[in-house]
């Protein structure tokens, strides 16, 4: 999981969900910081470093905090090698705009489990290239996660890198250009 340590992110829900996984697996927690919390322009708190107390102490009052591991902010290279040892990536924010997480994953062809509440749920086609689950539920994301990883994860992945390369700014423009010349051909 990467994503910043900010309490719209739900880790929380990811580690109820661990507690209730059966297989030995750990969860990796990539990321720090908060967007308030930054000292160049934000608010300066500690937003971030309280969120994370508060995840170290739901993962013991759990009994997961041994497979619990926080990372804190890893420099590209050590990122790249979290993807790569990753058998599922999860986006399990409360909302998200879109969720390039989930297209870094994609890239390093990584399946996916992501939350409805993200926009990039919307590429997501479930069984093929990740899981969606509701939001917010750690039952649900449990149980996406147990099912994923019994998955073929090569295909979800390598059907994730596909959808990823749609993504791209360059295949959109050239759609973008195709649908006009389309239309403006059919007004000729």
């Amino acid at each position: 999981m990467v994503a910043r340590m900010d309490p719209i992110k739900a880790h929380d829900v990811a580690i109820k969900a661990l507690s209730r996984v059966k297989q030995d697996v750990k969860l990796v927690i990539v990321g720090d910081g908060s967007f308030s919390s930054s000292a160049k322009g934000g608010l300066a708190h500690s937003k971030g470093a309280s969120w994370r107390a508060s995840l170290e102490k739901l993962a013991k009052e759990l009994h997961v905090e041994d497979r619990v591991v926080f990372t804190g902010y890893l420099g590209k290279r050590e990122l790249e090698a979290a993807y790569a040892l990753s058998s599922v990536v999860l986006l399990t924010s409360k909302i998200e705009g879109f969720g390039i997480t989930v297209l870094e994953a994609w890239v390093n062809k990584k399946p996916v489990i992501v939350s409805d509440g993200a926009g990039v749920s919307e590429l997501v086609v479930d069984g093929s290239n990740g899981y969606v689950f509701p939001s917010g539920d750690d039952k649900a994301l449990a149980q996406k996660i147990e099912q994923a990883l019994k998955a073929d994860t090569d295909s979800l992945g390598s059907n994730g890198y596909e959808t990823a390369k749609m993504c791209h700014l360059e295949r959109a423009c050239e759609r973008e250009r195709a649908i006009l010349a389309e239309v403006v051909g059919e007004y000729k």
